[in-house]
């Protein structure tokens, strides 16, 4: 049974010790105290576990004896208590302010299905967004940022019925109500890495719950670690696509978005001289069945409000 304005924060890591841990320690100097922190372990050989189980015992860690990817979160959520779920990469974490201002969001807004935070490169919190707070000042009511790192003006204050509604999220950053992942499902295991945020998003919007983005809750990310080459990318965002494409477009629909895919997958494979696009295609066929026993047509107005990025998968690799 879940816990009322408890946050249950789900960490996925592999192989990043020391992202992990500055990830907990930012996560613990949040304003906001209901939280419990879940770290799920894609089967990191890197001491993770002895580190994080020695300085965080507070924590609740889950080891994988495989890496599954993004199928990891899921794990992270039979465990979870919270009415409120975020999820973060274990080089991502949130403002001090951010959870609290989240959990306001979804009390003002009970049709809320997600909080989009504002995924901002890491460096930028070197001037947050309460850097005009005035002496005495709750953190609620402080002074809105501007812009990415810059101080605030004016007098204006956080909104809590405020936001811009938006297709999809950053999985770098997101708050989900439990109720909405209860109808609109967890995340979809097979994609494994990339596109996931999409997948889940046309299940939130067709459950009738909505996503939100809000410029002022904050999360940081890091630049990508090595090791995850462009190929690698490349495969992923293109094999996924296309399961995304079929697993949730009405036959009305799926002919012209299924040309400009195949289109631009023949003109990017040349043009960049690879056949990884072909590969990836051939491997999207082969699980054609299992996509079609996961098929979820929605509605015409969410296709509408989701707007996936066809052309820019073909430009992760070179």
């Amino acid at each position: 049974m879940h816990k009322n304005n408890l946050v249950s924060v789900i960490i996925l890591t592999w192989n990043r010790k020391d992202d992990t841990l500055e990830t907990i320690g930012k996560i613990k100097r949040s304003d906001y105290k209901e939280v419990e922190i879940i770290l799920v372990d894609n089967a990191s050989e890197d001491g993770t576990d002895k580190v994080v189980r020695e300085t965080h015992p507070d924590v609740q860690y889950i080891y994988l004896k495989e890496n599954i990817g993004i199928g990891g979160y899921n794990h992270g959520l039979e465990s979870a208590s919270g009415e409120f779920v975020v999820f973060l990469d274990s080089d991502s974490y949130p403002d001090p302010w951010a959870i609290g201002r989240m959990v306001r969001v979804f009390q003002a807004q009970p049709g809320l299905g997600a909080v989009a935070f504002d995924v901002r490169n890491a460096g930028l919190e070197k001037v947050p967004n309460h850097q005009s707070q005035a002496p005495g000042e709750k953190p609620e009511n402080r002074p809105l940022a501007t812009g990415a790192g810059q101080p605030a003006t004016g007098s204006q204050v956080f909104n809590p019925s405020g936001g811009t509604e938006t297709g999809s999220y950053n999985g770098a950053g997101v708050g989900i109500r439990r109720d909405c992942l209860k109808k609109a499902g967890a995340l979809f295991s097979p994609l494994f890495l990339y596109l996931n945020e999409f997948d889940h998003s046309f299940r939130i919007w067709n459950s009738g719950y909505r996503i939100k983005h809000f410029p002022d809750i904050f999360a940081y990310h890091k630049a990508s670690p090595t090791g995850r080459t462009s190929s690698r990318a490349a495969y992923f965002y293109t094999r996924n696509m296309l399961w995304i494409i079929w697993r949730y477009f009405p036959a009305s629909r799926m002919a012209p978005i299924l040309f400009s895919f195949f289109y631009h997958a023949a003109i990017f494979s040349l043009s960049q001289g690879t056949t990884i696009y072909l590969k990836a295609i051939l491997d999207a066929f082969v699980k054609l069945p299992m996509i079609f026993r996961n098929r979820v047509v929605v509605a015409g107005t969410v296709l509408d409000k989701i707007r996936l990025p066809v052309k820019w998968v073909f430009m992760s690799y070179g």
